[in-house]
């Protein structure tokens, strides 16, 4: 997140002469990060491609078009990228963004997806959305007990993060605790009150 502080300054870097191929892609790849965090998705999309015709192997490149694909064009599309990115290098990101897409499309099943997030988390245990899509997945396994499990650890990581205090008290409402699903579900809904399925389970 460095380079939205960088903000204000990569369009005048972009402008400066004398910038070498590899020093333009990286400018190009921090603005069209920029751009995704604002969710600015059409503007992400172009310079993630602008990018990647200067260096079609760039790995963060192909891992920002995945996510923004995945808004604008769907799990097909995006999973093509993440692809692409784990052709030329393994990362958290590519192992992530391949094995959620994956999943929906129905090109790996969902325990082989989990081993592919558990694969991201080993490089990086801080990793939650990872964590999150495992306990996803899972529920949809109807392994309500383990999915549970995964949320709490999550939420063990940070006891902030609202899609896991969400997640949680959906497992638990299928477990046959409705005080505790409702406790959770005010919590995601004061820390979150645009969060409108919380809204929905807790009435």
């Amino acid at each position: 997140r460095g380079r939205s502080r960088m903000w204000p300054g990569l369009p005048t870097a972009m402008a400066q002469p004398g910038l070498t191929a590899n020093q333009r892609v990286d400018l190009l790849v921090g603005l069209a990060d920029v751009y995704s965090w604002r969710d600015d998705t059409q503007p992400a999309r172009a310079t993630y491609e602008q990018a990647l015709e200067l260096d079609p192997a760039n790995v963060e490149a192909w891992n920002g078009l995945g996510w923004v694909l995945r808004i604008t064009d769907g799990d097909a599309a995006a999973l093509h990228a993440f692809e692409r990115s784990l052709e030329r290098q393994v990362t958290v990101q590519g192992l992530a963004g391949k094995a959620a897409t994956a999943r929906v499309v129905g090109a790996l099943d969902n325990a082989t997806s989990r081993e592919m997030l558990r694969a991201a988390l080993a490089i990086d245990p801080s990793y939650l959305w990872a964590l999150r899509e495992i306990a996803w997945s899972l529920y949809d396994d109807g392994a309500y007990s383990d999915a549970a499990e995964a949320f709490r650890e999550a939420l063990a990581k940070d006891p902030d993060d609202t899609n896991a205090v969400y997640g949680l008290a959906r497992m638990q409402l299928r477990l046959g605790l409705p005080e505790e699903a409702l406790s959770n579900l005010y919590t995601c809904v004061i820390g979150a009150p645009e969060h409108y399925a919380a809204l929905f389970f807790r009435i």
